[in-house]
């Protein structure tokens, strides 16, 4: 549900003959995080808790996003790009 979007967004980058960052990454990884845990939430624990305690889950979001776009390119993009530019 998450990487699939977040591929999208890379493969649209590159189709336009741009190369996206690896904060650019880390920021779209993020913020894909950041709405499945907002929409998710807001079924969730609407009712239990202030609204406002929730702001912490963006914290966690921009962590995973950040472990994970590191996790993707060391093991999988690095490769990927090497071969594009051969």
């Amino acid at each position: 549900m998450i990487l699939l979007p977040f591929q999208l967004v890379k493969d649209h980058y590159t189709g336009m003959g741009k190369s996206l960052s690896f904060g650019k990454k880390v920021f779209a990884l993020s913020l894909l995080i950041s709405i499945l845990i907002c929409l998710f939430g807001s079924f969730s624990n609407i009712w239990t808790i202030p609204w406002y305690y929730n702001f912490i889950y963006i914290v966690y979001a921009f962590g995973f996003g950040l472990l994970f776009t590191t996790l993707l390119y060391v093991m999988v993009d690095r490769y990927v790009e090497k071969g594009k530019t051969r």
